[in-house]
């Protein structure tokens, strides 16, 4: 059990850096560097900020409720005899999308979600799909390695 949760927050962090330098780049805009900045200044901080924001936003949330959900389901999958990867692959994405639909009613109300944009819609549903695969693929690929041992 130990060994899965070493395994769990060393891809919880991974997955927090992946996916908080991703969301930088998108939610920023597309990143200009100054006249006064040479391009290695800028893109120093660009890697400060999306490393600040993968620590602040994004490792908290993973930490809190990404880890502890994706336990839970190796859980049940092995209880059940069922610990295939397709499946652990589908309840990953589908319990995340769950909590960003509960975290969106619970912030904004349903109202404002029944209106929102089909671009906006798919934009977000790409961000919040992109971290879960992320966490799974990179726990699946360290599970694999101990495996080999």
């Amino acid at each position: 059990m130990f060994r899965d949760i070493k395994i769990k927050l060393i891809s919880g962090i991974l997955t927090s850096i992946n996916s908080g330098f991703l969301y930088y780049l998108i939610e920023s805009k597309g990143v200009t560097v100054s006249k006064e900045l040479n391009i290695l200044e800028g893109l120093l901080e660009v890697l400060v900020k999306s490393l600040l924001y993968s620590i602040i936003c994004v490792l908290p949330l993973v930490i809190l409720f990404g880890i502890p959900i994706s336990l839970l389901i190796d859980y049940v999958l092995q209880r059940i005899n069922q610990m295939n990867p397709p499946i652990s692959f589908l309840l990953h994405a589908i319990a995340y999308f769950i909590i960003v639909i509960i975290y969106w009613v619970i912030n904004f109300g349903v109202d404002k979600i029944i209106y929102i944009g089909e671009p906006e819609i798919a934009y977000n549903v790409f961000l919040f799909v992109y971290t879960p695969c992320v966490f799974w693929i990179i726990t699946y690929s360290i599970k694999k390695q101990y495996l080999r041992k």
